[in-house]
């Protein structure tokens, strides 16, 4: 359904009656990787450890397209499909674990993970949106929207800072959250209009499961969100609360909250998020709750007007396997990010990064039989990588 309203929009913003009665503004984001090459360990099986050294190269890793079509003063239509390459171009130390336990046991080693024929596709879309501008500061929003529950990925600020995201950030049940629904934003003006509030509101199609319906897509239920985010001086702060339910009988709670703080003073930054979860009784093979955390803290120094240094690292937890498929187990990234930026022009930039991480895969041994025991894994590598991001 999210794929079919967001293309139906999209049709409609390319018909010739739109165009001739609209302004319409067309930019993008594009990246690329000139580098990318993985070093490290990993146990596939039980007793079976393995170290490789895998090089991908020059790459193409995703196009963003944005079109912005004002149809009058106080409607607006958003448009942001995604080309990726299906591999996100990346070597096979993409942070990530098999969909389930009957993949293959070898794609945790370096360099399986990758796919030897990766493809440019069409992966969806970004954002695929109608505004209205209602006044008195409020704007109303349907279509395929993109919520502001985290900063790095509701509000793309990743796209800023890294080459290669991090493993929470991307994470279906913490910082990302992508849906169908109505978004409204409102600027809530305090002590005589010197200090504003920024007020987002969500009413979203499928009831908070992972990525929007990854898990069940439960269209009766909607998922209700809040996000504020106060700014004080050089402080600025966010909170994102949303709950629901999440099964077919309309009886299982949902619930994701996300925290966030952000400094700057002079050539120096720093941002951190936090997230939590909460799905009763989503486990196949458990009455336990899904119940993942993890965050995130960067920092950035800003050496001259083309150089900026940066410092990030991330946790990343599930008490569960198999996103797709929740089994109970374990699953956990930890990951350190060195890196910097060489800007090339205004919307140019050379980006070095260095992500050393390590993951750990443990199955539930249920009531001390090891049923998945040969499905245990691990994996530690580095990985640097240069790239090139260009915003037009």
């Amino acid at each position: 359904m999210k794929k079919i309203l967001a293309l139906t929009l999209f049709l409609l913003l390319l018909s010739g009656n739109i165009f001739s009665e609209s302004s319409v503004n067309v930019g993008g984001h594009m990246a690329l990787s000139m580098f990318d090459l993985a070093a490290g360990t990993s146990t596939y099986m039980k007793d079976k450890d393995s170290s490789a050294v895998d090089y991908a190269g020059f790459k193409f890793l995703r196009f963003m397209l944005f079109i912005k079509a004002s149809l009058s003063e106080k409607v607006l239509v958003d448009i942001q499909p995604i080309f990726e390459t299906r591999t996100d171009g990346t070597t096979g130390a993409t942070q990530k674990f098999p969909g389930t336990y009957k993949d293959s046991a070898m794609s945790v080693i370096i360099g399986k993970q990758r796919g030897l024929s990766p493809k440019v596709d069409f992966q969806g879309f970004n954002r695929a949106t109608a505004k209205m501008v209602l006044g008195g500061g409020t704007e109303l929003s349907f279509g395929y929207v993109h919520p502001r529950f985290t900063w790095d990925y509701g509000n793309e600020l990743f796209w800023e800072d890294e080459l290669n995201a991090n493993p929470f950030s991307l994470d279906l049940y913490l910082g990302n959250l992508d849906a169908v629904g109505f978004e409204v934003v409102h600027y809530f003006e305090l002590a005589d209009g010197n200090f504003t509030i920024p007020f987002y509101g969500y009413v979203l199609n499928g009831a908070g499961e992972p990525g929007g319906g990854s898990v069940i897509e439960n269209n009766n239920s909607p998922f209700g969100m809040v996000h504020i985010e106060p700014e004080i001086g050089s402080l600025k702060l966010h909170l994102s609360v949303g709950g629901g339910v999440w099964d077919e009988k309309n009886s299982k709670l949902a619930a994701r909250a996300a925290v966030g703080l952000s400094f700057s003073d002079g050539p120096f930054s720093a941002r951190a998020e936090g997230a939590v979860g909460y799905w009763d009784s989503l486990l196949y093979d458990s009455k336990d709750a899904a119940m993942p955390f993890g965050g995130y803290a960067k920092c950035f120094y800003k050496v001259s007007k083309n150089l900026r240094l940066s410092l990030a690292g991330s946790f990343d937890y599930h008490n569960f396997i198999m996103p797709f498929q929740p089994h109970a187990g374990k699953e956990q990234w930890i990951a350190v990010s060195p890196g910097l930026q060489l800007t090339t022009s205004p919307g140019s930039r050379v980006v070095f990064q260095l992500d050393l991480a390590q993951g750990i895969y443990e199955p539930y041994k249920n009531n001390g039989v090891e049923t998945y025991e040969r499905y245990d894994r691990t994996i530690s590598y580095v990985h640097p990588t240069i790239g090139w991001r260009l915003t037009f």
